[in-house]
């Protein structure tokens, strides 16, 4: 039982790290140099700022750059997300953690 309540702990604990993971890639995929920028945006954005994004219209300076500008940060999100997927299905598939409540066979 107390394997069990460890590994959803660990599930939540992947679960939290996961959506921190995404929020960081979701905009990084639509990060542009800060030479591309409209003259009007880029007055707006701070000095110094490598790269941005444009988000529900507004403009965001990107620090970590673009994806070709920072190539390892950007595969290390990549895959930290795939690891937090892949252990989310592999403790749901192997029933350790959390498990459906309508399983009989289930301690």
């Amino acid at each position: 039982m107390r394997a069990r309540i460890l590994w959803g702990l660990a599930q939540v604990l992947v679960t939290i790290v996961l959506f921190g993971a995404f929020f960081n890639f979701a905009p990084w995929i639509a990060t542009e140099p800060i030479g591309d920028a409209p003259p009007g945006a880029r007055a707006t954005l701070p000095a110094g700022c490598p790269a941005f994004s444009v988000n529900h219209g507004t403009y965001i300076c990107e620090w970590h750059g673009t994806a070709t500008e920072n190539p390892l940060g950007f595969y290390s999100n990549a895959a930290l997300i795939l690891l937090c997927w892949g252990f989310l299905l592999f403790t749901g598939f192997t029933g350790c953690g959390f498990r459906n409540p309508q399983d009989r066979n289930v301690l």
